[in-house]
């Protein structure tokens, strides 16, 4: 059944205003209080909602017109529904710059995407949503849903898991009772504040959407405690990630789309983190922010993307998405590599006794139930080259004015798993022994490859080691992790022939490359390093000491 929505009271003292933009054509579907239209006026940038439900048949009005209270402008084919009474019945409100649509809060105005706290005896509907994931992360992507609808589940259960950034996180129920239904998948990505479940509950959890109640119902019944959501814990972003691709229907405020012009924005690339993707001010500046810091690092404009490829056209071929992760990484390694003058130094030590001293130690280290790897000497080896050369346990400020010196050495151990390569930190490697390490190596290497880390497992890294030696090579450059100034890479070890003068002997030689930012450290002292680490890693009397 066709409807026209009209234009509402544009408020005292205005009579017409401008159409600034239409957003919507017909053939889409419009929820009650949808924007569909943005209105100028002398006094006010206005949006107008929908006041029906439906597909949009017709568009009466253009941008540019010049429109008045009573004026048709959307034709909507409605389903039919029962008629509901006045006082059921919503009246059309304009909001004005800056404003947000205001959130219904009866039991008949709610959307069904939104379902309302419904009271069923003792018990009652709740919704679980995604609580705040920490300053700086816009979205995550959902790698796997754990409930389906008729499931019990119980306080701290984990419904969700969550990939972001370097980690995975999993996102526990804050409520006991049974799902009733599920509103995401895997493969989707969220932000704070979307809808997971619905659950049917004796609980009474926090909302920041708060039911009104009649006055009766508030004062007959005794106040519930609400149940704290336990929410992820947050983890850091180098920069805020624009979308892949335009969005055809940006869904802002006037305001936020004024403000974007102001600053030059085009808001079909900003990332929405507010409700249903509504985008913020605050989208808008970390925007402009990422593409300045883009033209920073690049030494000029944020490079376009490259001109479309149909790969096809040559043969067979097969697309897969890259997992977060590996979007992650590449952006960091990018901007890393485009950012910091990478120098590497090369080298190489000969292990051959301090192998055979491992090899001897076999035995204790299996009643220690434990594994003691060549890595585990270099990480005790690095501590204390960075306590000696504290220009490697520094970073720079984020001005690149000041060089700051840290106090504590925590150690980055990149490992390479099935879905990407992450890097855990080794807190204080200084002040523990080699079957300390040997412990907390294969712990969090395990942890990484199950993806079980918490993110402040991978933050606060000093320096970082990788390690290509368990499979093949013989040097390569490994690249900087930010803030910190150097990383080592090292390669396979193997027996080399060696001149000593008068005779070749076999020698097992441990190639490694040492990267270094020439901005606080220049070739001397990385030469200095590597010839360090070669002595102390060839010297018996201190590797045995450990």
């Amino acid at each position: 059944m066709p409807k026209e929505i009209q234009l509402p009271s544009l408020g005292e003292g205005i009579d017409t205003a401008d159409v600034f933009e239409v957003l919507v054509s017909p053939g889409d579907t419009v929820e009650k209080n949808d924007i569909i239209l943005v209105l100028e006026s002398d006094k006010a940038t206005l949006e107008v909602p929908a006041t029906e439900a439906g597909v949009v048949s017709k568009v009466f009005v253009s941008a540019g017109d010049q429109i008045k209270p009573g004026d048709n402008l959307l034709s909507v084919e409605v389903k039919d529904h029962p008629e509901k009474s006045e006082s059921e019945t919503n009246e059309a409100t304009i909001f004005e710059q800056n404003d947000e649509p205001t959130i219904p809060t009866t039991k008949e105005s709610v959307k069904d995407d939104q379902p309302p706290k419904v009271i069923k005896g003792e018990k009652r509907i709740e919704s679980i949503k995604l609580p705040d994931l920490g300053e700086g992360i816009e979205s995550a992507d959902i790698s796997e849903v754990l409930v389906e609808a008729g499931d019990k589940i119980t306080k701290d259960d984990p419904i969700i898991v969550l990939e972001s950034e370097k980690a995975t996180m999993e996102v526990p129920s804050g409520i006991n009772g049974t799902v009733v239904d599920v509103f995401l998948k895997a493969g989707e990505a969220i932000s704070s504040g979307s809808l997971i479940l619905s659950v049917e509950t004796e609980d009474r959890i926090a909302s920041d959407q708060k039911e009104a109640e009649p006055e009766s119902l508030k004062e007959s019944r005794p106040v519930e405690k609400e149940a704290e959501a336990t929410q992820p814990v947050s983890i850091d972003t180098p920069s805020y990630m624009p979308l892949d691709s335009p969005n055809k229907k940006p869904f802002a405020s006037p305001g936020v789309r004024r403000f974007a012009r102001e600053l030059g924005a085009d808001i079909s690339w900003v990332r929405g983190t507010g409700d249903k993707r509504r985008i913020t001010k605050e989208d808008v500046q970390s925007y402009v922010k990422s593409q300045l810091a883009k033209a920073k690092l690049g030494g000029g404009p944020a490079q376009p993307k490259r001109a479309p490829i149909n790969f096809a056209q040559w043969g067979a071929v097969e697309e897969k998405p890259l997992s977060r992760i590996r979007k992650i990484t590449a952006q960091r390694l990018g901007e890393a590599w485009q950012s910091i003058p990478h120098v590497t130094q090369f080298d190489t030590a000969n292990i051959s006794e301090l192998e055979s001293y491992r090899k001897s130690l076999k035995q204790r280290a299996e009643k220690r139930k434990t594994k003691l790897t060549p890595i585990a000497f270099l990480l005790k080896a690095c501590a204390q080259i960075l306590s000696e050369m504290p220009d490697f346990n520094s970073s720079l400020d984020d001005t690149g004015e000041n060089q700051i010196f840290k106090k504590y050495i925590h150690i980055g151990i990149a490992v390479d798993t099935p879905n990407g390569l992450v890097v855990p930190v080794m807190r204080d490697v200084d002040q523990k022994d080699l079957w300390a390490i040997s412990t907390d190596l294969i712990d969090l290497s395990s942890r990484a490859r199950d993806k079980k880390l918490k993110p402040e497992e991978m933050k606060g890294g000093c320096f970082t080691i990788s390690s290509l030696g368990g499979i093949s090579g013989t040097y390569f450059t490994p690249i900087i992790n930010p803030p910190e100034v150097a990383i080592l890479g090292v390669s396979r070890s193997g027996i080399k022939p060696v001149w000593d003068g008068k005779n070749f002997k076999p020698q097992n030689t441990l190639p490694y490359s040492l990267s270094y930012d020439h901005r606080t450290i220049d070739g001397a002292a990385a030469a200095m390093f590597t010839k360090r680490l070669r002595e102390i890693l060839e010297d018996e009397s201190i590797y045995t000491s450990w």
